[in-house]
């Protein structure tokens, strides 16, 4: 089959962006696509600018979407995103569609969506099939977009990675941490207590590794930036990171690394995407969604509630003991 053009729309969020784009070329190669469209929100656009497969980037509520499309691909559960999917004259779409005002998906997405938002069980049923589900991000959309294999890559800005090397000692190992999250999900976030015990801990076992040549990296936004500094660290060894300038400068940092301890977030899908070795933890979302390439190793959560999608999940048992468990 052969497709002349593709629009992908994927709004959000930032680390599903990431993984997603790992399809287009895929998709590019097995339709023999010439033009391939990616409508996403402003945010997300320099998470794609780079991207040699992708030849225009519609930034949603700024730049006018395309009138037509052999293919789109409408992966959003989003009125705005579908609602826009509908106004563009295509021959075939996979993903979320609009009919009659109601928002629906077709059978070829039916194993993503029916454990989403916009599942035709309800979100009961919904929620029981994601947590029951043992198959990878990359297994499902694989299946649902007709590709044989995918890859994980990101292609940044040469220019901040060269400048994220800079600002690191070749000889020191340096270790990422990535362990905060936004408001919506503070159950993705290690608690103070714990995260000041796991840095006790890997300068401890760092330093029998590399005695002083070795650094730890705690990433943060503006939004995390008050509560990274109230850690008491050892500036020797430990050092803020402020991620808030921009996503392409973050992607450098992550870049930069040796090994990356991360929650399930924009920070581990960048580390996954690049190569670099990780662990990361799971509290309220599906660790079996995640599909690390084998680059990382999967911390579960072992309360009752694990991938409950509760913004509130019991995320007690990720301690700092276990993960540097995992680490050693």
């Amino acid at each position: 089959m052969k497709h002349d053009s593709l629009t992908i729309l994927k709004f959000g969020a930032l680390g599903d962006v990431v993984r997603t784009s790992y399809f287009v070329e895929p998709l590019v190669r097995k339709y023999n696509i010439k033009n391939v469209t990616w409508i996403t929100k402003p945010q997300s656009f320099d998470l794609l600018r780079f991207n040699p497969y992708i030849n225009n980037i519609v930034r949603f509520g700024i730049d006018e979407p395309p009138l037509s499309s052999d293919l789109i691909v409408s992966l959003d559960d989003e009125f705005e995103s579908v609602s826009l999917s509908s106004k563009i004259s295509h021959k075939h779409i996979i993903g979320s569609v609009l009919t009659e005002q109601n928002i629906s998906y077709t059978d070829s997405a039916q194993e993503w969506f029916d454990m989403g938002l916009l599942s035709k069980y309800g979100k009961a049923q919904a929620d029981r099939l994601k947590k029951i589900n043992q198959r990878s991000h990359a297994e499902i959309f694989s299946a649902m977009l007709g590709v044989d294999t995918v890859q994980p890559c990101f292609y940044g800005n040469n220019y901040l990675e060269e400048q994220a090397l800079q600002g690191r000692n070749s000889k020191k190992f340096v270790l990422g941490i990535n362990c905060f999250a936004g408001a919506r999900w503070k159950s993705k976030e290690m608690p103070k207590s714990e995260l000041t015990k796991l840095l006790d801990l890997l300068k401890a076992d760092l330093h029998g590794k590399f005695g002083k040549d070795f650094q730890i990296w705690i990433f943060a936004d503006a939004q995390s930036l008050p509560r990274a500094s109230t850690i008491s660290i050892d500036s020797e060894f430990v050092k803020i990171c402020d991620t808030g300038r921009s996503v392409l400068d973050f992607a450098a940092q992550i870049k930069a690394c040796d090994f990356i301890i991360s929650t399930d977030s924009l920070g581990l899908h960048l580390a996954i995407a690049q190569k670099i070795p990780n662990i990361s933890f799971y509290a309220p979302t599906s660790a079996a969604e995640i599909d690390t390439f084998g680059t990382g190793t999967k911390l579960i959560s072992t309360s009752p509630d694990y991938c409950s999608y509760s913004v509130d999940a019991d995320n007690s048992s990720i301690t700092a003991e276990r993960i540097l468990a995992y680490f050693s």
